[in-house]
């Protein structure tokens, strides 16, 4: 009862945080390159899998909640909570409508430890929230629910149950392929269609074309390199010169030594 009363106060100081995470017993699908308490800059405007938290609801479905971050870009972050069935991956539905969103994030770092997670983030007008999220170790995951009568579930051994958690059947997004046109851009600056950039698995380039955002693609490449995108200036120094358009003016981008600038159309390669 004591270790409920505890995690209930923390709760409370964030009142943002799923109630059901009291009864978290495992973590899973912890990214595999972020590090404890980095602030996560990269790939930007991409959406990542953070980490997910097992559960068992009081019908017991095994069930999970998918963490999500949308690195900011062009746009700000936003954290995404997507509960699926114990036994799914959380990839697969990492570009689907969470159960519970929050928009306007402009940073955030998390840190695993043997008691959990603390996650820390910043919202615009610079507000600061920190969720606790601590295992439910005083109970272990049961080896055969429904062998278990009710007085088991009232002994110490055994996890607390979570509310019903609803958990439905939903279709899986596919991610765009590598090389696909994610943000469109024409040759007077203006962005045709909402960035797709977001559904690229692996991060997205961008090829400059003197314009403020230039068209993006989504994949990996490095810029400068022979038969690569050229790499573009800082946006200071751009603002201090004139109109940039890679026929007449490509100072705005540059490339390895021993490589040109290449124009097709606006858009700088290294040739």
């Amino acid at each position: 009862m004591m270790f409920l009363y505890i995690f209930s106060f923390i709760l409370n100081l964030h009142a943002d945080v799923p109630t059901h995470w009291s009864h978290i017993y495992e973590i899973h699908d912890q990214h595999e390159f972020y590090q404890n308490d980095e602030v996560i800059v990269r790939p930007k405007d991409s959406w990542q899998t953070l980490f997910s938290l097992n559960y068992i609801d009081r019908e017991f479905n095994g069930a999970k909640d998918c963490v999500y971050y949308r690195v900011p870009g062009i746009d700000l972050g936003k954290i995404k909570i997507k509960t699926i069935h114990s036994n799914e991956r959380c990839d697969d539905f990492i570009l689907k409508n969470g159960e519970k969103e929050i928009s306007a994030i402009k940073s955030l770092k998390y840190s695993v430890q043997g008691r959990g997670i603390d996650l820390t983030f910043i919202k615009d007008g610079n507000k600061t929230e920190t969720w606790v999220i601590q295992l439910n170790k005083k109970n272990q995951k049961p080896l055969n629910l429904f062998g278990l009568s009710s007085a088991d579930f009232k002994g110490a051994k055994y996890i607390f149950l979570a509310p019903k958690t609803h958990l439905k059947s939903s279709s899986r997004e596919t991610f765009l392929k590598v090389g696909t046109l994610c943000l469109e851009v024409n040759d007077d600056c203006e962005i045709n269609s909402p960035s797709q950039c977001h559904r690229c698995e692996n991060g997205w380039y961008e090829i400059p074309n003197g314009c403020a955002h230039g068209p993006k693609y989504c994949g990996q490449l490095k810029c400068g390199d022979k038969n690569q995108p050229a790499c573009r200036r800082g946006m200071k120094w751009q603002k201090s010169n004139d109109d940039f358009d890679c026929r007449s003016n490509s100072s705005f981008a540059y490339c390895s030594k021993g490589l040109s600038i290449q124009c097709e159309g606006r858009k700088a390669f290294c040739r």
